[in-house]
């Protein structure tokens, strides 16, 4: 990868050098950015990988103003960024992955937590050097906030964001995949989820983009509970339905404030998958790796094999699966190939795969 050129002079010549610390598990990105950063003029004073070292070396160095990836471990950055105001306050500038929008959900929840400006990540050299002045300007800026002014700004977002009565982030998800021939049953499946569902539902489904774009209308004007299309970020509550556009494979990440939606451009597909997106599979394996046990995947009319791997995930991890009886199935291959492959599934005729979801919920 070619250096991020370097800027020719500081942007303020009668102020000091403002003095941050950087926080990101990639050395790389910290090495470029700090470059980048350095020949702005601006004072890098530890480069940490860790969110276990932050609050030590703030006391330990003072910096003026704090730059953090998102994925920090053993906490990510919108923990740390709730500790830090209420230890230790200073300006946080926070680089969001690519996945989450700026408008999003976790977007507005990082500002309520303390974080004072939002950036997409630089992934690559050309886009770092786009982002260069812009950043740079921010943080001689932000150098100069004192604590008073922060914490006044930390305490108005979180007074606005405290008159919205928010589901809480879910505990448990139902997962529902399905192919040609699930629509109808899918339908009935959401028609009858219980009022007050103590899961977040979470559809991926084989259809064209339109007619998909026209099922979600139908269930917004229909259902008593939010029903969105997810376009990433969004943290994952209960009694919300959230569907997977068709262009993109809706998957989770595990954060501070929930699990989040995210969007991936899925490509591994085995023999015997349908290449669609979304990738059944792929959904349902992340919602294996992020809800645990506390996860449900019910398998659809379709074809192919698509839903096979993503149940074995979801038992493994001690979740339960239902499987629609391919009898009833227009298309029975994958439940068929699901069942085949996953004895421990549950085989579902309607009424069952009701009562089924209901207990679950509890």
């Amino acid at each position: 990868m070619e250096a991020v050129p370097k800027a020719q002079t500081p942007f303020c010549s009668e102020t000091s050098h403002p003095r941050i610390i950087l926080a990101s598990e990639s050395s790389e990105f910290q090495n470029k950015l700090s470059q980048a950063l350095e020949g702005l003029g601006i004072s890098v004073l530890a480069k940490l990988s860790g969110s276990s070292e932050i609050l030590p070396a703030v006391l330990k160095y003072s910096p003026q103003v704090l730059i953090l990836d998102f994925f920090l471990k053993p906490h990510d950055a919108l923990y740390m960024a709730e500790q830090l105001m209420r230890e230790n306050p200073i300006p946080i500038v926070l680089f969001l992955p690519s996945q989450y929008p700026l408008t999003s959900e976790v977007s507005q929840e990082a500002y309520r937590l303390g974080v004072s400006l939002l950036y997409p990540k630089p992934m690559t050299d050309l886009s770092l050097g786009w982002a260069l002045p812009e950043l740079g300007e921010a943080i001689f800026r932000l150098a100069k906030t004192s604590k008073e002014t922060l914490l006044s700004q930390y305490s108005k977002n979180r007074s606005e964001n405290s008159n919205f009565q928010m589901p809480l982030p879910a505990q448990k998800a139902l997962g529902i995949v399905g192919s040609t021939g699930a629509v109808e049953l899918l339908k009935e499946i959401l028609l009858k989820l219980p009022k007050n569902f103590g899961a977040a539902t979470l559809v991926c489904q084989h259809m064209s983009a339109p007619v998909w774009d026209g099922f979600k209308d139908f269930l917004s004007k229909t259902l008593t509970k939010p029903v969105s299309m997810a376009k990433g970020g969004e943290i994952v509550r209960e009694n919300a339905v959230i569907l997977s556009p068709v262009q993109k494979t809706l998957m989770f990440q595990r954060s501070y404030v929930g699990k989040i939606a995210i969007l991936e451009n899925a490509r591994k597909f085995k023999p015997g998958q349908v290449p669609l997106q979304p990738n059944l599979d792929e959904f349902l394996i992340s919602l294996a790796e992020n809800f645990k046990r506390n996860a449900m995947a019910v398998i659809l009319s379709g074809m192919g094999t698509d839903g096979t791997e993503g149940a074995k995930a979801i038992l493994a991890q001690g979740g339960k699966v239902l499987i629609q009886d391919p009898k009833t199935a227009i298309i029975p291959s994958m439940p068929e190939n699901a069942l085949k492959n996953n004895p421990q599934a549950i085989l579902c005729e309607s009424t069952r795969m009701h009562e089924e979801i209901a207990q679950f919920s509890r």
